[in-house]
């Protein structure tokens, strides 16, 4: 299966994703672990359509937006408070090297950099871009869960209102290779019978993993989370978040 994160990439799929993936108990979460940090400036990788993004801007932080996909960019750039937040096309290489007192990949970014290299490098880009003493804060999956069991239509389907009308959405599973899972996500189009698919892959690495790739990227692990309850990581956890320090 060809990779091409069309759900990202594709114009009217990227116009519908806040439909289908609002920020909810999440919100919460962020906005009160990053105030409790102290920081002003952010750098928020993988910003997708800019839900968090604008949401910490009307705080007041100094905050920057980067995403590799244009058609979630210019999404997010109508969002309110939009004007106040630098926004990047790219990945981890936008980042200014010693500019940020945080940097956050929230919504699971941090599976789509599936090849290890990928993943390393921009462990050390996010680590270059952050002062001394700074913060990483992100979340994976727990892939002890395996929530992948889930993906069919039966137990995946949702069917919402969007800026596009009715849409009916649904994952099909289609391959599990390591930690690393294919799948798609169809799109129908209610009042026009459109169709459209995403085809998706994600890597499920566990919490000793990216516990062992932080600590070689420089950092120092702070605190693990299982849920946006704020509630302490262990192998029931459906979440993985991770808060870790650069060292020096």
């Amino acid at each position: 299966m060809e990779i091409d994160y069309s759900e990202f990439n594709n114009p009217r799929l990227a116009k519908i994703y806040d439909s289908f993936n609002p920020l909810t108990d999440d919100e919460t979460f962020w906005v009160k672990k990053i105030e409790s940090l102290h920081v002003t400036n952010i750098s928020d990788l993988g910003c997708g359509t800019g839900l968090l993004t604008c949401k910490l801007a009307s705080f007041g932080y100094n905050i920057t937006g980067i995403d590799p996909a244009s058609s979630m960019l210019e999404v997010a750039k109508n969002k309110l408070y939009a004007d106040k937040v630098k926004w990047r096309k790219g990945s981890s290489e936008q980042l200014e090297k010693n500019s940020n007192d945080l940097v956050v990949m929230t919504s699971h970014v941090a599976q789509f950099f599936v090849k290890n290299y990928e993943w390393n490098k921009s462990l050390k880009d996010i680590y270059n871009s952050l002062k001394p003493g700074a913060y990483l804060l992100f979340d994976s999956k727990n892939p002890l869960l395996e929530p992948w069991k889930k993906w069919n239509k039966e137990d995946s389907c949702r069917i919402l209102e969007s800026s596009e009308g009715k849409v009916e959405s649904w994952i099909e599973l289609i391959s599990i290779k390591g930690n690393k899972v294919q799948f798609k996500i169809h799109y129908l189009f209610v009042d026009t019978q459109e169709k459209m698919v995403a085809n998706m892959e994600l890597v499920y690495r566990s919490k000793n993993q990216l516990i062992k790739d932080l600590e070689q990227n420089g950092f120092e692990l702070q605190k693990t989370y299982g849920n946006w309850d704020g509630s302490n990581l262990d192998e029931n956890s459906p979440e993985m978040i991770f808060l870790a320090k650069k060292k020096y």
